[in-house]
């Protein structure tokens, strides 16, 4: 997976082992030409993350923003529940009981004609969270989004 600078003070790095993500929730992908945003709400820095500064950092809401994109996959099942009313597990988080088969979206794809194109570019990988989509909820299983360039742009910390 790949590692990235911080940018600015509103963004940081966007490197998937160091943001948990299990329970986020994340928006559908906005896409122009071959950027990507996906707003994405309840992660957390991990002390390991270069932004974290040695502390977990909890965000309220971001957007993962990718330019360049090549291709974008994400694997999803449906709750059959609602998932505000399954189970919790002891750190708080849903602990499902009942899902639909699994279903594969391909958000992005482009006829990736250039080597230099692919050479030039990064995989990102993110496992867990939930997707809503036309009033239903998903749970991600995982998202993997092949780009030249991401970053993570901080809209507002958890207080």
């Amino acid at each position: 997976m790949t590692q990235m600078s911080v940018t600015k003070m509103n963004q940081c790095t966007l490197e998937p082992t160091d943001i948990y993500t299990v329970d986020a929730y994340y928006s559908e992908p906005e896409i122009s030409a071959r950027n990507m945003t996906i707003r994405i709400r309840d992660i957390t820095l991990m002390p390991s993350h270069p932004g974290a500064q040695g502390k977990l950092v909890n965000i309220a809401e971001a957007k993962m923003v990718f330019n360049g994109v090549l291709s974008s996959t994400r694997c999803m099942r449906e709750y059959l529940n609602d998932p505000r009313n399954e189970p919790r597990r002891e750190d708080g988080g849903v602990a499902p009981t009942a899902f639909g088969a699994e279903l594969t979206e391909h958000d992005f794809s482009t006829d990736v004609g250039h080597a230099a194109q692919v050479a030039s570019s990064q995989t990102y990988e993110f496992q867990g969270g939930v997707l809503r989509k036309n009033g239903r909820e998903f749970a991600v299983n995982s998202w993997v989004i092949q780009a030249e360039r991401a970053f993570l742009e901080i809209v507002s910390l958890k207080k």
